[in-house]
């Protein structure tokens, strides 16, 4: 099974941190990984599909380990990345956090 782990980096696994330090230098890090913690809390990535269908505990699991992600994502098009840097930034980010 694939896990993604979260961009933890106040407790838990660093791994995801790191990664995005490494990509974007250590204080653009921090200021993406705080704003990407407020959007956890703030805005669900999924919270339309789940206002038409209450999730299962899988389907739970998988929005979790995918929201940072897509949040990622979303906070990187705001700014203004190439959107094929921001593809090649989240692939080697969630190959790092990836683990089997």
């Amino acid at each position: 099974m694939l896990r993604l782990y979260f961009f933890e980096f106040t407790r838990g696994n660093l791994s995801g941190f790191r990664a995005l330090q490494k990509e974007l230098g250590f204080f653009k890090a921090i200021e993406v990984a705080a704003r990407m913690q407020l959007a956890l809390v703030f805005d669900n990535p999924f919270k339309e599909v789940n206002a038409l269908k209450n999730p299962g505990l899988n389907e739970k699991l998988t929005q979790r380990q995918m929201a940072p992600l897509i949040i990622l994502y979303k906070l990187l098009k705001e700014d203004k990345l190439p959107e094929n840097e921001i593809i090649q930034i989240l692939h080697r980010i969630a190959s790092v956090v990836a683990v089997e």
